[in-house]
């Protein structure tokens, strides 16, 4: 039953249609009240399928309305007859429904929007189009340590970040504790012997970074070095533990594990793959035939957590090149596929580990695959899952997004790789996946001609790594996949073929989307590629955007991805890197780029957390940076307007006056922003050097000499060597920020700029 004064809500535009909502209890006097609220939006819908509140005489739709309106309602205006709130809005309102955005499904059912992920929830929306929401609860392993699990658009769940558990504190070590579900942060001891360093309260470790000093250390005769730091050195207690050389190995009779205690161990080998191993022990090995042999070593520290780890395994430990095979990794791990007969030593060193843990796994010998070459490619033109094993391979091929891209030849990492084709009669979509077994990035590429390298259609590079070519001509075509940067793993490489489908708008620079500057763009990611070359090397999914410049002006650009970190890429001519005027990243990624010349430019926007986002490029009024000099101190520093600024200076003739952060250690500027209100806040600092950037907050110049903490601090968080403090919420007060180098070399001319936001 309703009861006056009545309420109305009006959704329309020039000739509203109404809908009686609730109304409170009748006052004597009361007038009804009629409520607008905005038109048709372009991502919710019309507003009638929402719900409506009254408090007093204010009409509410639940699901936001920030335009609401009341008015007197016509007193001839009556309730009986008026259309439910779930009626169809007027045809001419749908006559103005924007366009669907890019990427987009059309739909009137949410049953026509099951993208086939399990982790995400499907629905349609009021503007009839599809909307896929990531459910990450079902993608929970119920693992603490290894983070929040994250849901890919089109491989459903995978792992996501480990969790940080680091605390700040120079004198704890930072571990997560699974069984627990927390982060333990124990006190220091970064060589694992059980003792902690003694420049913490109560250490006796005289050095915490060599695991064979420590009080309880053996003395080890005649190194010269104080061992069990009693300050006494070679003293007539001394001695040498059990096999730290070649001559006293720790033997390995067939498959098994081994531990072997590091204490007391010193470096008596080097070894190809670590020219920083700090000590070494030994196992050794004897095999009568042709064996596949892998050995996986780990370091353990005092807690049981795990240490980087080396191994080196050769015939003579006196001679430094004779490594079969070397490695370093969490864990170490080598495979060596028939190794011939003969006896062999694993010289293996973990710097900071109590003891080292050793598998070793001896079988049969097995034959290489022999698709090392174009000639010898395998067909994989039925699709399917092939298996196979990058052990012992050689190095024939570059792939453009791979480890083994670099253009010098001195930098480029050589990595295994192996061939596959398949040929197809007619246009089909081609969908590859390839995964390690270890669980590491892998890479391939797709060829045309598998002899020229330029001949690349797509290439990917993740765990997994996954591709789709649309609308692929007829022909033949090759497939290159290759090893992870550090391992010589086994993988699955599924090839399926489908329809032909066309790639989405803004999928390539041939159908880069038109920008319109001032306008928030809604972006999505899903079912996009990786197409594009940036100097960001992300290997993501991204979308290109194009953009054309008038006149020269300033370019403020923001990509926000929520809570997910965004990258995106200005460049002259598309995937053309040496074009680019820059890469940014960031929660939000945003830059303001200065006196950008006009032209026709293309912006590439990349994640690999969120398919999501909204992009913003807008025209500025070109700036000139304000000249300062003389902010030597913080009692000196350039005060910075609430509004933000842009200033140019040299820190040349500075001194070293703060040491704060990321070795900061060099010369420095300071400058003062006074907040009076809470805001966001981005500054950044852009020179020739190594930059370091960290702001103090407090009262008076004292703040900068020890009264108050270092906030926060960045050293080369943008690409190359410039630093950024991004998008802070700062509190009303003062704020110093300096402008430092790295070590005490790093000086010179700077622009810095401070954003700031409401």
């Amino acid at each position: 039953m309703l009861f006056g004064p009545h309420l109305w809500c009006d959704v329309s535009g020039s000739e509203p249609w109404r809908r009686p909502v609730l109304a409170n209890t009748r006052a004597a006097g009361n007038t009804p009240y009629v409520a607008h609220i905005p038109r048709y939006h372009p991502h919710l819908g019309y507003p009638t399928t929402g719900r409506w509140s009254v408090f007093g005489f204010l009409c509410v739709w639940v699901l936001g309305c920030s335009d609401l309106r009341l008015w007197p309602a016509d007193p001839e205006d009556d309730f009986i007859g008026i259309p439910p709130l779930t009626a169809a809005p007027p045809a001419e309102a749908l006559d103005a429904a924007v366009p669907l955005p890019d990427g987009a499904v059309a739909c009137e059912r949410d049953e026509e929007c099951d993208d086939g992920v399990d982790c995400t929830t499907d629905i349609c929306l009021g503007a009839g189009y599809c909307r896929s929401r990531a459910d990450l609860a079902s993608c929970d392993d119920g693992v603490f340590c290894n983070g929040v699990e994250v849901c890919h658009h089109e491989l459903g769940c995978l792992p996501g970040r480990r969790r940080d558990c680091d605390d700040g504190d120079v004198c704890t070590l930072d571990a997560c504790d699974e069984e627990n579900k927390r982060c333990r942060n124990r006190p220091r001891d970064f060589d694992g012997d059980g003792e902690v360093d003694w420049h913490c309260i109560g250490g006796t470790d005289c050095d915490d970074l060599d695991a064979t000093r420590a009080s309880e250390a053996a003395e080890v005769c005649s190194d010269g070095v104080d061992n069990d730091c009693d300050d006494s050195v070679d003293e007539k207690t001394c001695g040498r533990p059990i096999h730290d050389t070649c001559s006293d190995p720790l033997e390995l009779e067939g498959s098994g594990t081994f531990v072997l205690d590091l204490r007391g161990v010193v470096r008596d080998y080097t070894v190809a793959c670590d020219k920083a191993l700090s000590r070494d022990a030994v196992f050794a090995f004897e095999i009568s035939e042709e064996r596949d042999v892998d050995l996986t070593v780990r370091g353990l520290l005092r807690d049981g957590s795990e240490e980087v780890a080396t191994v080196a395994v050769r015939r003579d430990c006196d001679v430094f090149d004779d490594d079969v095979e070397c490695r370093i990794g969490f864990p170490a791990h080598v495979r060596m596929r028939a190794l011939s007969p003969g006896r062999y030593y694993a010289i293996v060193d973990s710097p900071r580990a109590r003891r080292v843990v050793l598998d070793a796994d001896f079988r049969p010998p097995t034959e290489p695959p022999e698709n090392t070459d174009c000639d010898r490619a395998v067909d994989v033109g039925e699709g399917g899952r092939f298996v196979g094993s990058f052990v012992d391979l050689p190095d024939n091929f570059v792939a453009p997004c791979g480890a083994s891209a670099a253009e010098d030849e001195e930098e480029r990492l050589h990595r295994a790789d192996l061939v596959y084709r398949f040929t197809t009669d007619e246009p089909r979509d081609v969908l590859i996946s390839m995964l390690s077994v270890t669980d590491e990035p892998v890479t391939f590429s797709v060829r045309s001609d598998c002899e020229d390298p330029a001949a690349v259609l797509r290439c990917a590079q993740s765990s997994p790594a996954v591709g789709r070519l649309h609308e692929l001509p007829a022909g033949t075509y090759f497939v290159i996949v290759e090893t992870p940067s550090v391992h010589e793993v086994d993988f699955e490489l599924d090839v399926r073929f489908e329809s032909p489908t066309p790639a989405p708008v803004g999928d390539r620079c041939e159908t880069a989307v038109p920008l319109a500057f001032g306008e928030p763009e809604l972006g999505t990611l899903t079912a996009k590629q990786d197409d594009v070359a940036t100097s960001c090397q992300l290997f993501s999914p991204d979308t290109v955007y194009s953009l054309t410049v008038e006149e020269p002006t300033d370019l403020d650009i923001k990509v926000d991805g929520a809570d997910s970190p965004m990258r995106f890429a200005l460049q002259r001519e598309c995937g053309v890197e040496k074009s680019e005027l820059v890469c940014d990243q960031g929660r939000p990624a945003r830059i303001r780029l200065r006196d950008v010349a006009p032209g026709e430019y293309f912006l590439t926007v990349e994640s690999n957390e969120t398919q999501q986002f909204e992009l913003t490029v807008e025209l500025l009024e070109r700036t000139q940076p304000e000249l300062v000099s003389g902010n030597d101190l913080c009692g000196s520093a350039v005060q910075v307007p609430q509004e933000g600024g842009l200033f140019r200076g040299s820190t040349a003739s500075l001194l070293n006056d703060y040491v704060a952060c990321g070795n900061s250690r060099s010369r420095d500027a300071a400058f003062r922003l006074e907040l009076t209100q809470e805001r966001t806040v981005t500054a950044s600092v852009e020179a020739a050097f190594d930059t370091v950037l960290y702001r103090y907050m407090g009262e008076g110049v004292g703040a900068c000499e020890g009264d108050g903490p270092v906030e926060s601090c960045d050293d080369d968080s943008l690409f190359g060597s410039n630093s950024r403090l991004q998008s802070e919420r700062l509190k009303p007060g003062t704020h110093f920020y300096i402008v430092d180098g790295f070590s005490d070399s790093n000086s010179g001319e700077y622009v810095f700029e401070v954003l700031v936001d409401d």
